[in-house]
């Protein structure tokens, strides 16, 4: 117990010098990580076929709107889900132009879409990601 106690002064100095150390260092490189949008889907039974005719004419209207392409995967086997999208998050000019093109064709915006979406989906699940990035860039990001 001795022991330990008259280490620990050493210990703390130890940490203060480590800290002052990181502290001076230069930034990791602040180069905004590209983001992107996580949904994970069950869709109510019997409504598959309407889903995918709406997600299709979705991705038609943002081929307009010159908005990059959101990927849709296709659950084969393993947890519970039904599809998977992975997309970026627009800008607000994206959006925007995204949301001109919709109402142009019919279709709807805001919330009036995300009522539409709630007549498919038994539930859902979404959440905005770094990426798409790789383990080398998300070390550099953090400087090492």
């Amino acid at each position: 117990m001795k022991k330990l106690v008259r280490l620990l002064p050493v210990a703390l100095v130890a940490v203060v010098l480590v800290l002052a150390i990181a502290r001076s260092l230069p930034a990791a490189d602040t180069k905004e990580m590209p983001k992107s949008v996580v949904v994970i889907m069950h869709i109510a039974p019997g409504k598959h076929v309407e889903f995918l005719k709406s997600m299709a004419q979705g991705e038609a209207w943002a081929k307009e709107a010159g908005v990059p392409p959101t990927m849709l995967y296709a659950h084969t086997s393993g947890d519970s889900w039904d599809y998977l999208t992975i997309g970026p998050v627009p800008t607000d000019a994206q959006q925007a132009k995204l949301d001109e093109v919709t109402k142009k064709h019919g279709g709807k915006v805001g919330w009036a879409a995300n009522f539409e979406f709630r007549t498919f989906a038994a539930s859902h699940t979404d959440t905005e990601a770094a990426g798409p990035t790789s383990a080398t860039e998300l070390l550099a990001a953090a400087g090492m």
